[in-house]
């Protein structure tokens, strides 16, 4: 014998003992649900019909938040306005600065002018 045919009768003893072990309420019970099966009594159920919304919910929810974490990664803070820096002079205890403020704006509108003085610069004598 193969090993199959020893499945089988250990299968079918095995069921045997459960249904020897089965109250006969229960066992009329799912007899007469047998029944009403072959002979086609039994009318398929409904199928209960969950509300989408849910799984709806969640997926607007991930898609909000994945761009909302697309956008924060991918923003760039603005470029300083000359109004940010006039506030940041205001606020130091130092005043020269702000007296100063017009040459420091021409200074900025003057590219490569601090380049060029560095190379053409006399050069000092340093006392000892």
């Amino acid at each position: 014998m193969s090993n199959e045919d020893d499945f089988l009768r250990v299968l079918n003893r095995d069921l045997r003992r459960m249904v020897d072990e089965t109250s006969p309420p229960v066992r009329a019970r799912l007899d007469r649900m047998v029944q009403d099966v072959l002979q086609g009594r039994v009318q398929p159920r409904a199928r209960v019909r969950r509300p989408a919304w849910p799984v709806g919910a969640m997926a607007a929810t991930l898609a909000a938040v994945t761009l909302g974490l697309f956008l924060a990664v991918r923003h760039e803070p603005p470029a300083a306005s000359p109004a940010d820096d006039a506030a940041l002079l205001l606020n130091v205890d130092n005043f020269e600065l702000l007296e100063q403020m017009e040459f420091y704006l021409w200074l900025d509108r003057q590219p490569g002018i601090l380049e060029g003085a560095a190379n053409s610069a006399p050069s000092v004598p340093q006392r000892s």
